[in-house]
């Protein structure tokens, strides 16, 4: 019912906007706000500045489905890490996987390959114009410009190959102007957060410096029956310095220093749906059963577990460098250098089961190690010829991930205790241009749009499991992963990948009017394939046709997009409509086999994860996207936006003799974000008052081929700015205002799995914030 509600909306809205269209007699006025994704409670229509094609411009004429944040729509959204772009772009799913703070973000049906934490992910996230590894994505969003989200395959542009996606996360660039600001917060779950940034001219238009820090914490809101600790809390800190160098005139290198550290107790593993009859493990059904009924009785805030001292440890830091150097008016030389490392330590109860009275034990993280480094570094030329008609960004781009300390699971499967080390290292090397070229002197407002890309990429794995661990950090080190590949044996190799694509994108753009903007774009992007470790020799292995499965091919995927962006005008109402459609082809879309039962699990052979992958199936995934808002009077704004997704499984792989393959479908088939923003045209205490309400609403997804719940959100906000015409103002702000019970990241959902399992969310968490600017 709801979803009929929601298209007969939307519908009804089109339908109104496309009449009242013809009543906008002129542009409307623009204000650069810097990437707001809505204006303000006014009947002006701000634009929205973005970069999303490396070049500032407005995002009403970027040929490109995105959504784009500022710092005050930031704040205004509650948007307080990542994950929470979930709930203000719909159609993207940004949460955990496996573990709630290893993130798997998928968009328009795309996402990380299950099971792989190494691999490129579909939608690649890039802070200061840097591109994140696939881990290590604890980005909190204090002093940040903007964030935008770009929809459909990138990478002729900028950056690396991707299929689904980008988001581009912007820190506030230092200035020449002596400022800053502070923030206190405090809520329910003694929250208490503590943020600022101070901006120091050193020398006059030469030399600036920007710090900025944060530190946050919360109690967690679910409690540990056996040790009674807390889980889900928060005690993260966080610290950025920028520093801006203009020498001489038309150089700018801009260097910016993060670092993130976080020290919570661990996630809480809750049993949402329960699997019977499995073969071989009838014996715990009756167990299972009781342990989901009592977890259905005491609700999603309190767990039983059978692991010891769960934590969730992540420390994480970068600098990045970027210098400009303008050789003339048309021409710009810049470089992006990056350099990351990332620590990521986990113990999870992942079954969500308690002590076992039959001594078995299906699945716990007794520790898991993710260290890693990783360097970049992207040089483009762009500029403008031919009196202004040709712009163009050609550029080379290079990346090298690889471990850095330990990397590995000790687990307790299936009442087998061993230790997986697991080291990977990729090597990326690109050339990419496009250009854009002004077709007025056929048609007015028209333009050409083409772009290539050719990436080389290369990988070798390494990968040893050690079966008579001796403590919780028997794990083989990267040396002596190598020194035992090296004198063979079962399950040991040093193994190797390589691959090159050509990728590209073509494009016509076409400004009808000032207030109409339309686009189509067909794109290719491809996802490297990747390697299955360890070695698959071993007689089991060998008599299930593993060596088949040693490596997988590129995924490959072929869009075609269409889309409008209008704004309009109807006497005082203001309001504006972009919409998009699309159709993915694709191909060779990898998913896992697990293989316990098959392959013992203490076989020198045993797949890392206990599975493999392999390119399992070919998919057509169409969609409409739809976002806008509606100013009736001054003061008053509605914003709107929402996701649909047909997803269909073409042709499917089967491997002799496991299961057939269920192909998982990890986007919701249905999203959408409803809003609403109120400012009182006179001033309230000497100072600005403004009301804001969102909801967001999401349908069930699948993740590891099983089904994952949906959920819906409300939150709230009121703030009084500058009050009494001061730098001062406070806020009232309210996350999932009516308090409702839902999982947000999924740990297991395999239907081959006795228990399947997730992550809470928050409850309803309430607070204040008092600021100010100087």
């Amino acid at each position: 019912m709801r979803r009929q509600q929601f298209l007969s909306t939307c519908a009804g809205i089109a339908v109104a906007i496309g009449l009242s269209i013809p009543a906008s007699a002129q542009a409307q006025s623009a204000a650069a706000n810097e990437g707001t994704a809505a204006p303000a409670a006014t009947s002006e229509q701000r634009d929205i500045v973005v970069t999303a094609r490396r070049r500032a411009e407005s995002a009403q004429s970027v040929p490109v489905s995105i959504t784009a944040l500022g710092r005050e729509a930031l704040e205004t959204r509650s948007v307080r890490s990542l994950d929470d772009l979930t709930k203000v772009s719909p159609g993207l799913r940004f949460a955990g996987e496996g573990n709630s703070n290893v993130s798997a973000i998928s968009l328009r049906g795309l996402s990380k390959i299950a099971a792989s934490s190494t691999g490129t992910p579909a939608v690649v996230v890039y802070f200061s114009d840097v591109p994140l590894p696939g881990e290590g994505l604890a980005l909190p969003t204090f002093d940040l410009s903007s964030v935008q989200v770009l929809k459909g395959p990138q990478g002729t542009l900028f950056g690396r190959n991707t299929i689904g996606g980008a988001v581009l996360v912007t820190p506030e660039a230092p200035s020449y102007t002596l400022g800053g600001y502070g923030r206190v917060s405090f809520g329910n779950l003694d929250y208490k957060s503590v943020e600022g940034a101070l901006n120091v001219p050193i020398v006059e238009d030469r030399v600036a410096l920007r710090l900025a820090g944060q530190i946050r914490r919360r109690d967690g809101f679910v409690t540990e029956l056996q040790s009674g600790s807390e889980l889900m809390n928060v005690h993260q800190d966080a610290f950025r310095a920028s520093l801006l160098v203009e020498p001489v005139d038309g150089l700018t290198n801009t260097t910016v220093y993060d670092h993130f550290k976080g020290r919570d107790n661990g996630t809480a593993d809750i049993i949402f749906r329960i699997n019977q009859n499995i073969p071989g493990l009838e014996f715990v059904d009756a167990f299972v059963a009781e342990e989901f009924q009592a977890q259905q009785s005491r609700g999603i805030y309190s767990v039983n577990s059978a692991v010891d001292d769960l934590f969730t440890r992540i420390e994480t830091w970068g600098i990045t460098n970027t210098t400009e150097l303008e050789i003339s008016d048309q021409l710009t030389l810049k470089n992006i250098f990056g350099y990351r490392e990332n620590q990521l330590e986990t113990r999870g109860n992942n079954d969500a089961l308690g002590p076992n009275p039959t001594g078995f034990v299906f699945y716990k993280t007794l520790h898991s190690f993710n260290n890693d480094r990783q360097i970049s570094n992207e040089l483009q030329l762009q500029g403008t010829v031919l009196d202004d008609k040709l712009d163009f960004i050609a550029g080379g781009f290079y990346l090298k991930f690889q471990p850095d300390g330990n990397r590995g699971n000790m687990q307790n499967q299936f009442n087998s205790v061993f230790a997986t080390s697991s080291y990977v290292t990729i090597e990326t090397k690109a050339a990419f241009a496009q250009v854009g070229y002004d077709l007025s002197s056929l048609v007015e407002g028209l333009k050409l749009n083409v772009g290539g890309r050719y990436t080389w990429t290369d990988q070798e794995a390494c990968g040893t499991t050690n079966f008579t661990v001796a403590d919780i950090d028997d794990f083989n080190s990267q040396q002596q992963c190598y020194a035992n590949a090296q004198q063979g044996g079962l399950g040991r190799a040093i193994l190797n990948s390589s691959e090159e694509r050509l990728t590209w994108t073509f494009g016509l753009d076409y400004q009808l009017t000032p207030d109409v903007f339309l686009y189509g774009v067909t794109r290719r992007g491809f996802r490297e394939g990747g390697i299955n470790g360890p070695l698959f020799n071993s007689p089991a292995a060998l008599a299930f046709g593993l060596d088949r499965f040693q490596t997988y091919d590129p995924e490959i995927v072929t869009d075609l997009e269409v889309g409008a962006k209008v704004d309009w005008t109807a006497g005082s109402a203001r309001g504006r409509l972009n919409v998009s459609a699309f159709r993915n082809w694709y191909d060779n879309a990898v998913n896992y086999i697990n293989v316990t039962g098959f392959v013992p699990v203490d076989d020198p052979s045993f797949p890392d994860r206990g599975s493999f992958g392999f390119n399992a199936a070919d998919l057509t995934i169409s969609g409409v996207e739809v976002d806008g808002n509606i100013s009736p009077t001054p003061g008053i704004v509605f914003s709107f936006s929402g996701t649909y997704l047909d997803q269909k499984v073409k042709s499917v792989t089967t491997v002799d003799p496991f299961p057939p393959v269920s192909v998982t479908l990890p986007s919701p088939e249905f999203s959408y974000s409803l809003a609403a923003d109120f400012t009182p045209q006179e001033d309230v205490l000497g100072g600005i008052l403004t009301l804001h309400f969102d909801y967001f609403w999401m349908d069930d997804y699948q993740v590891q081929s099983g089904p994952f719940p949906g959920y819906d959100l409300a939150n709230a906000r009121l703030d009084l700015r500058e009050i009494g015409g001061t730098d001062i103002s406070v806020g009232l702000f309210a996350r999932n205002l009516f308090d409702n019970e839902y999982l947000v990241s999924p740990v297991i959902a395999l239907p081959t799995f006795p228990t399947n399992v997730g992550n809470p969310g928050e409850p309803r968490t309430y607070g204040v914030d008092v600021s100010f600017k100087f």
